[in-house]
């Protein structure tokens, strides 16, 4: 029942509706009710309120949790005595090496899982992710592997994690494998250049401490026929770095300078990389000669620069709003914490709900085995991939499809604020996750709370009754900032059994730059 949070006055509205009412003409005969009888069904100040415990034992052991630091270690341990793998440490590996990536749970069979959840059938084996990027060949590649069962021993073995995939194999070609060279080649293009970018944007790029601007474009690569053969292609443009007191500020992707060009970076070899072409004010130069010789020429159009300044930075700007320096509302709990938690266990229970914990390095926060009543309603809720898909009349913009668990959002969910992330009174949870052979925990990165969302679960009123039901709902909150984004992460329980799941973006926007771009994104009828 939901006596907590539901108010119900009985009779108090009789004379304030006893006028004409379109649906009230001819109500249902019922018996009158005395209009000084008020029935408040209330327990906010329960004396029983003491009894609850805000610390909950697991029924079962969290299969899902993550793996713990000795069981990453154990894992890398074990896969370095592999010699056939022909691992370096990835602290000293480099792009010619084979180096561990990341170490992570791989999740039972839902099998096994719900035969030990609800029959007390055995409790399932532990075994490890293990992706290793293989660097020691013409042709770099990304493989992920199962390792166990945990914990390791002379039964543990491993194998391509191929039956976890859509295409039936666990290898995935790397073509950005040699990002260093990448980054010398777009240094040294831009040094064949280095007159006309001083001259279009008024800076340079040299690798100094001291440069303008950084350089870098399309992400994922692409592919494209030339001559019949596919070639890998990398188109770069120019980013201003934030300068002056706006240093600070993490706003390089405000700041495009609209000189784009394109490089074939086949293979492994620079000597063999090429520049296709040169872009500006949205002309195309197919040689470096060709766009040297226009901008050479009197009727050559330059445009303006897409500089930094206090635009681009997030402190408060502008006249305060009036009150603006007073103290805002803010919620309370004032009766101690209403939800329960076993923080060994990652396992929560609030109201009528229960679930799981486990986080990750690809994906951040997860919950598995959602109940409601005691009836599971969700096995697993999760992000599986953010994708931002960007567009544009240029090659860049048009050309970017961040897959984000690619840099991984465990990595980057970092501490919470009090009082601005989560409310002061929430409880906190840390986030670990193992890669690049280091284990690193974030202390509370997930933040546990109940709160008021501002409008009533329901409310009903007639001549002779008013009832209302307060809303109250509880939230797991992480929030992961990958680059120029922050994604923030809610997980909304509802007294009425819903869930709700929700993502919010803020950060900063990636954006292009403006020349002859007028008609992008206007419609012609």
């Amino acid at each position: 029942m939901l006596f907590p949070t539901a108010l119900v006055f009985a009779g108090l509205v009789t004379y304030a509706l006893a006028g004409p009412h379109a649906r009230l003409k001819h109500p249902k005969n019922r018996t009158k009710q005395p209009t000084e009888f008020i029935e408040i069904l209330s327990s906010f100040s329960s004396s029983d309120e003491s009894k609850f415990n805000p610390v909950s034992v697991a029924p079962k052991t969290n299969i899902f949790i993550s793996l713990s630091n000795d069981e990453a270690a154990s894992v890398i341990s074990f896969l370095h005595k592999q010699t056939e793998l022909n691992l370096t440490a990835a602290a000293d590996a480099g792009p010619w090496d084979n180096a561990i990536e990341v170490v992570d749970l791989v999740q039972p069979n839902k099998t096994d899982a719900l035969h030990y959840l609800d029959h007390n059938g055995p409790i399932p084996a532990r075994y490890a992710l293990a992706r290793i990027a293989f660097g020691a060949t013409e042709e770099p590649y990304v493989q992920d592997f199962i390792v166990g069962p945990l914990p390791i021993s002379n039964a543990s073995t491993y194998e391509s994690l191929d039956w976890a995939t859509t295409s039936g194999s666990a290898k995935i070609r790397n073509y950005n494998a040699d990002e260093r060279l990448i980054n010398q080649w777009n240094l040294n293009v831009t040094a064949t250049v280095a007159d006309i970018v001083l001259d279009l944007l008024n800076g340079t790029a040299t690798g100094s401490k001291d440069d303008d601007f950084d350089i870098w474009g399309i992400d994922p690569l692409w592919m494209e026929e030339i001559d019949g053969e596919q070639r890998v292609i990398l188109w770069n443009t120019y980013w201003h770095y934030p300068s002056g007191k706006n240093a600070i500020f993490d706003a390089e992707t405000l700041l495009p300078q609209g000189l784009f060009f394109k490089s074939d970076i086949t293979g492994r070899d620079p000597s063999k990389w090429k520049v296709l072409g040169w872009l500006y004010g949205d002309i195309f130069y197919s040689t470096t000669e060709e766009f040297r010789k226009a901008w050479r020429s009197p009727h050559f159009v330059k445009y303006k620069l897409n500089l930094p300044g206090d635009w681009i930075g997030t402190d408060q700007t502008g006249e305060p709003f009036p009150g603006d320096d007073i103290a805002p509302p803010v919620a309370v709990q004032p009766n101690g914490q209403r939800f329960s938690v076993d923080e060994e266990q990652r396992y929560v229970e609030w109201m009528d709900f229960s679930f799981y914990i486990t986080f990750t390095r690809d994906t951040g926060l997860r919950l598995f085995d959602i109940k409601y009543k005691g009836q599971r309603i969700i096995y697993e809720l999760g992000l599986q991939e953010a994708v931002a898909h960007y567009a544009g009349n240029d090659p860049v913009q048009s050309g970017t499809a961040y897959m984000d668990t690619f840099y991984g959002f465990g990595p980057y969910a970092f501490e919470l604020v009090p009082g601005y992330d989560c409310p002061t009174y929430s409880q906190f949870l840390n986030g670990t996750f193992h890669a690049s052979e280091v284990s690193k925990t974030h202390r509370n990165n997930i933040c546990l709370f109940e709160s008021d969302p501002g409008y009533l679960m329901q409310r009903h009123s007639s001549s002779s009754y008013l009832a209302l039901t307060k809303n109250i709902v509880f939230t797991l909150r992480s929030v992961s900032s990958i680059g120029n984004y922050d994604y923030i992460f809610d997980y909304v329980f509802a007294l009425d059994g819903s869930i709700e799941t929700i993502v919010r973006a803020s950060g900063y926007i990636q954006s292009a730059y403006y020349a002859k771009n007028n008609h992008y994104g206007k419609s012609h009828g």
